[in-house]
């Protein structure tokens, strides 16, 4: 297990720090602290099997908010859905692991969906509304996968 935190810094009001961890988060927050002048604290923390994973997506959806290196500037909303946004990232974690393996990815969300029968029997549960939410979710994380496993592989 490890950690996916959220890190900020007293002195400068909705900057933040996202970060991982396999190790305890106290002993990277007193690592980090010495080489930073200002007062950092804990912000949240999310326990996970796959904090680096968990962690390289949240960098990407957030890189519009990003101001030097694994530093952003936050709004008050993405911190309260820090936590939430962690959850669901697993979800995806767990639906393309139980789906395919790693080194195999769905070419669109429609192959994705379409590739085992369980996956089809959910779908076929799912309200139309339901059905088109979870394919824009899962487009939207099709090539973060692909490049995290395979940073060569090229985008659509």
């Amino acid at each position: 297990m490890g950690y996916v935190y959220l890190m900020g810094d007293k002195d400068r009001f909705g900057y933040y720090k996202i970060g991982a961890t396999r190790g305890n988060v106290n002993r990277r927050l007193k690592t980090l602290q010495t080489g930073n002048s200002g007062e950092l604290f804990i912000e949240k923390i999310h326990e996970t099997k796959h904090p680096f994973i968990v962690e390289n997506i949240l960098h990407n959806r957030l890189m519009h908010k990003q101001t030097i290196n694994e530093w952003y500037d936050l709004e008050l909303e993405d911190v309260i859905k820090f936590t939430k946004n962690c959850d669901e990232i697993e979800e995806i974690i767990y639906c393309f692991r139980k789906v395919r393996n790693h080194s195999e990815f769905p070419q669109s969300a429609e192959e994705l969906l379409q590739s085992k029968t369980s996956t089809k029997n959910f779908l076929a549960s799912l309200s139309a509304e339901e059905s088109a939410e979870l394919e824009i979710q899962l487009k939207d994380h099709i090539n973060i996968f692909k490049n995290y496993y395979h940073p060569t592989y090229p985008y659509n």
